[in-house]
């Protein structure tokens, strides 16, 4: 697999800047956004992708920004919960 187009970063909430050797601090951005749960294993959650990519498309609406995931449980739950956020614009039509 060649994966050299990913970014991959880690996020935590805290109060403001974190300074620090080999630490860059980082904003999500604000706005609107399409949000869909995905509940089931880490392998699964491609077709939720694509199923919210489909969802945008059909309803009008187009990415602004680079998407993310939050995840809300750890690997050892049977049915692991993970946040998808894809900042968006509402097109013609959208709605």
């Amino acid at each position: 697999m060649d994966d050299s187009g990913w970014d991959i970063e880690a996020g935590f909430p805290v109060d403001g800047p974190v300074e620090g050797a080999g630490v860059t601090s980082g904003r999500l951005p604000g706005g609107p956004a399409v949000q869909v749960m995905h509940r089931g294993s880490y392998d699964s959650v491609g077709a939720t992708w694509q199923r919210a990519e489909a969802w945008m498309a059909d309803h009008g609406y187009t990415s602004t920004d680079a998407p993310w995931e939050s995840y809300l449980d750890g690997p050892e739950v049977p049915e692991p919960r993970t946040l998808i956020a894809m900042p968006c614009a509402a097109g013609e039509g959208a709605g």
